[in-house]
Order: structure tokens, then C-alpha cells, then sequence
């Protein structure tokens, strides 16, 4: 410098609250980064779309033993949970006069993978069991069909069902099931006198 002075360079310190905002923002980096890893971790195995969206929440229709002679009764209902599309099922399965079901149901004859190796679904009930019923081009008959049970609690839970977790109704049922020969799902309670109640978030292949 001009004069002989010397330039001394004085290292800046942080303050402490600069470095705790960079802080909580690494944070939330590192979590979004998580959520992200996760979703795509959770979403891997599903093969297809879901089955439930805003735009087919309509397609499930309900179903009762009484289309042969049964007395069970029961609605569907279609809600939203903020922008999350919920199909609700719930009624009074009794089994007098020969039936025991409810069911609410939906085509997918227009499913184009072949080959699937399961089924997932996101629901909340009241603690009974429920189950997966496929139909496909081989059921032929109103009581053939491929069967899956499944848990319910008050808490939203994902569920995975292997394909080879469902036994058909009839031992003249191919063994396997193959995702082109699909004609429509549903979700049943099913066997025994018991009130039923269980929404569906998210199901799929």
C-alpha cells in the first residue's frame, strides 16, 4: 500500500443465529430429501395406478346378498379426506336366509399388466376382518371368485396381498392368476354376522 501500511484481512465469524438458520435449513433439506426416498422406496413394488382417484371414486358400486335372498344392508359413500378421494363401505352383515355379505366393487376388465404379483390398498375399519375378492374371466359364476383376508384397525394402514395369497372359491379355478384375465375387484365382509365399517384410501395393483 501507498505509505508502506500494511492491509490486514480480519476473518468474519458467523453469528449464531446465521448458523442456526443454515442449520434448520440443511434440516429441512435432508428430510425432503428422505420423504422423496421414501415415496419412491414405498411406491416401487406398485406395478400399476391406483384404483381410487378423484375421477373414479364413483366406479365402486355396492353390492349385497340380497340379490339373492339375503337381508344384509349397507351404503357406499364417497369423501374427501383435504384432496385425497376416501370410499367408504359400511352396514350390517347378517347371515339369515342363506347369505352373509356385503361388498362394494369396481370393473377393471380394462387393466393392461399382465403379470402382477399383488395387490395394495391403504384402509381404515373397525377392527374386523375383510377381504379381496377378484373376478376374472374364469368366474363365470355369481359365487366364483379369488379370495384374500386382510386386518382393519382405527388407524390408516397399508396392506400388501401376494397374488398367490388368493384361493379361489373353486377347485375348477385356474391356479394362477394372470393380470389380463381381470374383470373386477372388491372389497367384502364377508362369512359371519357382524357390523362393518372400512374406508378405502388408495388400492391398486
Amino acid at each position: 500500500l501507498e505509505g508502506g501500511g500494511i492491509l490486514v484481512f480480519t476473518p468474519h465469524r458467523p453469528s449464531a443465529d446465521y448458523i442456526s438458520n443454515m442449520a434448520m435449513k440443511l434440516i429441512r433439506l435432508i428430510s425432503v430429501a428422505m420423504l422423496i426416498c421414501f415415496s419412491l422406496m414405498t411406491n416401487a413394488n406398485k406395478e400399476g395406478h391406483s384404483l381410487l382417484s378423484a375421477t373414479s371414486a364413483n366406479d365402486w358400486q355396492f353390492v349385497s346378498d340380497r340379490v339373492m335372498g339375503g337381508v344384509s344392508s349397507g351404503e357406499v359413500a364417497v369423501s374427501l379426506e383435504g384432496v385425497t378421494p376416501l370410499v367408504q363401505m359400511s352396514g350390517e352383515v347378517s347371515t339369515a336366509n342363506n347369505g352373509g355379505f356385503i361388498q362394494i366393487r369396481r370393473d377393471v376388465s380394462n387393466l393392461t399388466t399382465k403379470n402382477i404379483s399383488g395387490v395394495y390398498l391403504t384402509v381404515k375399519g373397525n377392527g374386523e376382518k375383510y377381504f379381496v375378492h377378484i373376478r376374472t374371466k374364469w368366474t363365470v359364476l355369481p359365487w366364483q371368485y379369488y379370495q384374500a383376508e386382510f386386518a382393519t384397525s382405527d388407524q390408516w394402514r397399508e396392506t400388501r396381498i401376494s397374488i398367490g395369497e388368493f384361493n379361489g372359491s373353486s377347485w375348477l379355478l385356474p391356479t394362477n392368476i394372470s393380470g389380463g384375465d381381470i374383470r373386477s375387484i372388491g372389497i367384502v365382509a364377508f362369512g359371519r354376522d357382524h357390523a362393518a365399517d372400512i374406508s378405502v384410501r388408495e388400492i391398486g395393483f
